[in-house]
């Protein structure tokens, strides 16, 4: 009966905890992973980022491509399945914890994000702050989610691109 509960405890705590700091573990569909990468361009030394990235689908693309790209992951679960699956790329980390409360890395250019609705407003300010802080234009690729302010500059599907130049 008690390793019931550890069962328990490992596998389903920390995937229903994340519904109260981000989404639920919903995977993307290729398609639509597919979508984002080929309506946004990064330089050479550019690095797309993915906030929550689950198991890491739009990771792999990105470093498949060539892309230096950095995943945040908050369930361990998650995380640990990201951390084996990039173990072959050298353009591509994933990092544990809240993405809320990080910094995004220097070079920034791309952000992915498959998010809930609630959290939209939030992820906005954010990205204008982070546009400030890195002193660069920054672009949004949003899988299903909109930003209620904002009119994507592009749309393909579920996918829709938002722009964050500097003011």
């Amino acid at each position: 009966m008690i390793w019931l509960f550890v069962i328990f405890s490992l596998i389903f705590i920390p995937f229903g905890m994340i519904v109260f700091m981000g989404a639920p573990y919903l995977p993307a569909h290729k398609k639509a992973i597919d979508d984002a990468l080929s309506l946004v361009k990064l330089s050479k030394n550019g690095r797309a980022i993915d906030l929550g990235c689950g198991d890491g689908k739009f990771l792999l693309a990105a470093a498949k491509k060539g892309y230096k790209c950095t995943g945040y992951e908050i369930n361990i679960i998650l995380f640990l399945i990201v951390k084996y699956r990039l173990l072959k790329y050298k353009n591509a980390e994933v990092k544990f914890g809240n993405f809320w409360n990080k910094d995004f890395p220097t070079g920034t250019e791309v952000v992915y994000v498959f998010l809930l609705d609630k959290f939209m407003n939030k992820l906005d300010k954010k990205m204008q702050s982070e546009a400030k802080r890195l002193n660069k234009d920054l672009t949004l690729v949003s899988y299903v989610f909109k930003i209620p302010s904002k009119k994507p500059v592009k749309k393909v599907g579920g996918v829709r691109v938002y722009e964050y130049p500097l003011k």
